[in-house]
């Protein structure tokens, strides 16, 4: 994809260079013509200006011809290089309109063989191409230029979501030392990892739909390109056709089968040189299945935040609880020892064990097995008395 793609964009360069190309050269054209003629009349006012200042020499140079010899004599011959001067203003204007109106033809000239060769016509078109251009490679790609650049806007908010991630990855202890814990260090990472899954998962709606888009361009392009081979190779085609259906019927007769399908072969084989659609969802396949491992990946990531986030409330929950067992079980002896009080020996005490042994079977005779378990919770406790009073 990406060669097709650099292939694609340098085409599109050449196209708008060529274009510019004749462009300039017919606004050049156009602004020659234009200016060529500004100045022909320019020239025609100088060349004009320049005639009336050769005859008004030459008109001075006859009226005064006495004059002219006079001033020949006292200047060294400089009334006669006057008139001279005149003659040659004239001449010179004479001559630059001449030259310039030629030069003025020959560009004319270029611009009218210019466009009697069509190339006129050929930048108009290629101008059209450029024009429309977007639209254009949409069509044929299945993807517009507005699908495209929502594509990398999502591909580039991925990456920003990303290095974020990957900075509190690499910060992880500096957040500790600002006084974060552990636990709302690790809220962060899910957090983050979180708006990284947003941001992919919507790149891979994206890209699924591209690729779709992509493959039915493809398939409506190579067919269009398939109908086109059949009408320029007609001959061929048609003699193919024609072999296909003699083997059809061949193949009608039992126990034989030679059917061929060479004019399928012939047109779609050529049309998908130009147009794979089955290539092109390939690719796109390879691409959707990056991103879901990426996904993939990521949510695993994050489930394992959060997994250490349950086992780390776990263990406070199962040390509260100890700790509160304990506790319980201090004061639970603080009463034992309060009770056990007026015990003198150990034998007061098995007594007392006896008598509730008695209550504690007769309780069970009787299907009372709450109260047996009350009193079988009382021998215990007269049972830890005895044993650290009178151990």
């Amino acid at each position: 994809m990406a060669e097709e793609k650099v292939k694609i964009t340098f085409e599109i360069d050449g196209i708008q260079q060529s274009v510019s190309s004749v462009d300039e050269l017919q606004t050049a054209l156009k602004g020659v013509d234009t200016q060529a003629q500004k100045t022909e009349a320019s020239l025609d006012e100088a060349a004009d200006a320049a005639k009336d200042l050769g005859k008004e020499s030459q008109e001075a140079g006859k009226s005064g011809e006495a004059g002219v010899k006079l001033i020949d004599e006292a200047t060294g011959g400089l009334g006669t290089r006057f008139k001279e001067v005149g003659s040659a203003f004239k001449t010179l204007g004479t001559s630059m309109k001449v030259s310039f109106k030629a030069g003025v033809q020959g560009a004319s000239a270029l611009k009218k063989g210019l466009i009697a060769t069509g190339i006129g016509a050929i930048v108009v078109a290629l101008s059209l191409i450029v024009a429309y251009w977007d639209d254009i490679v949409g069509l044929v790609s299945g993807v517009s230029a507005a699908e495209k650049q929502l594509m990398e806007d999502t591909q580039a908010e991925v990456e920003a979501r990303q290095k974020g991630l990957d900075a509190t990855l690499a910060s992880e202890n500096s957040l500790k030392l600002q006084g974060k814990s552990e636990k709302e260090i690790r809220q962060i990472k899910i957090d983050q990892t979180n708006e990284v899954i947003k941001s992919m998962e919507a790149q891979l709606i994206l890209q699924k739909e591209q690729t779709e888009a992509q493959v039915k361009a493809q398939q409506r392009n190579k067919d269009i390109a398939q109908n086109v081979i059949r009408f320029l190779t007609a001959p061929i085609t048609a003699l193919l056709k024609t072999v296909d259906a003699m083997t059809a019927a061949i193949s009608k007769i039992p126990g034989i089968d030679i059917g061929t399908n060479l004019e399928e072969g012939f047109s779609g084989g050529l049309a998908g040189l130009i147009f794979d659609p089955e290539e092109t969802k390939q690719k796109g396949d390879e691409t959707t299945a990056e991103i879901e491992a990426q996904l993939a990946k990521l949510k695993n990531t994050r489930d394992g935040y959060i997994l250490q986030g349950q086992a780390a409330d776990q263990k406070a929950a199962d040390d509260r609880k100890a700790l509160k067992d304990k506790e319980a079980q201090e004061e639970e002896l603080k009463i034992i020892n309060k009770r056990s009080e007026h015990f003198i020996n150990k034998k007061q005490v098995d007594k007392k064990i006896r008598e509730i042994r008695k209550l504690m079977e007769g309780s069970a005779k009787n299907l009372d097995f709450i109260e047996a378990a009350k009193y079988r919770d009382q021998i215990k406790e007269l049972q830890d008395v005895k044993s650290s009073k009178f151990s």
